[in-house]
């Protein structure tokens, strides 16, 4: 088995930059609890659009055993 503390030893500052968006992100969410669920909404239809399409896109164009699937995975995202 493979060790991965070196990997994260080399790359700490990673988890600080995370920590510290991850505290920001926090703080702005109690200051600006509307204009944040606006945002988390917006984020969670974009993703939902980009996905439904994804799936018609791939039961268009996919496997012939997995089309009716992806049909009605994308049509009731």
């Amino acid at each position: 088995m493979i060790s991965e503390v070196p990997s994260v030893a080399r790359n700490w500052w990673l988890f600080v930059v995370l920590g510290a968006v991850c505290v920001a992100t926090g703080i702005a969410t109690i200051v600006w609890p509307g204009i944040t669920l606006l945002a988390l909404g917006l984020l969670a239809g974009i993703y939902l659009l980009m996905t439904a399409f994804m799936e018609i896109l791939d039961a268009i164009t996919g496997d012939a055993n997995s089309r009716a699937l992806s049909a009605i995975i994308g049509v009731t995202r």
